[in-house]
């Protein structure tokens, strides 16, 4: 913030550009900033112009909501993990006799559980973030991997929806540096959303 500030007012040719500025005396306070670069008649740059205004307390409720999304999201997640969990249990109990509209239930209700847990995920991933506190852990990974890890973790909802997912992703493709389950959350996204406006009976291509 302050360096962006001192380097638009020394530049000989200022840019427009934004920033907040932290103050910590006489109390802390933030103020946002904008320059905007002065021009003649002819066009040139005479000078700059920045614009301050206190948003100390827009920050402040923007610091507040990140960290609600964020503890009502992990608080969300752990009792659906454990109800996935359960689920599971009840379908691979051997012991277990489920007629068929049973065992329909409780597919849908693991469908919907992995549903709401990759959702609670999106959200934390947005507060991390809007906090800076997003880390990517960046390495080798073939295209093929995740798409397949992507594909199979998102069959069951299109399945669900009566839609059949085609992937045709060319082999041999050179490995790519990225985080690996980033990705798969990128292209399961990407997959969501194609099979929510795709009619029924069609199919979505990769």
């Amino acid at each position: 913030g302050a360096r962006a500030l001192v380097a638009a007012l020394a530049s000989a040719a200022p840019a427009a550009s934004a920033g907040d500025l932290e103050l910590g005396t006489p109390e802390a306070r933030t103020l946002g900033w904008r320059a905007a670069p002065m021009r003649d008649l002819l066009g040139a740059t005479v000078g700059v112009t920045i614009t301050f205004n206190d948003v100390t307390r827009q920050r402040e409720i923007d610091r507040m909501k990140t960290e609600f999304v964020s503890t009502v999201s992990h608080e969300l997640r752990t009792p659906l993990t454990s109800i996935k969990g359960s689920l599971h249990l009840l379908l691979s109990d051997p012991g277990l006799q489920l007629d068929a509209t049973q065992r329909q239930l409780v597919d849908i209700s693991v469908k919907n559980t992995d549903r709401l847990i990759r959702l609670i995920t999106n959200i934390l991933d947005i507060s991390k973030i809007e906090a800076g506190h997003i880390q990517l852990e960046l390495g080798m990974h073939s295209v093929e991997e995740f798409v397949s890890v992507a594909v199979d973790g998102i069959a069951a909802f299109a399945e669900s929806r009566n839609i059949v997912i085609e992937s045709e992703v060319e082999r041999g493709l050179p490995q790519v540096r990225v985080d690996g389950d980033r990705m798969v959350q990128v292209v399961t996204n990407l997959l969501s959303n194609a099979i929510k406006f795709s009619p029924a009976g069609s199919a979505v291509q990769v």
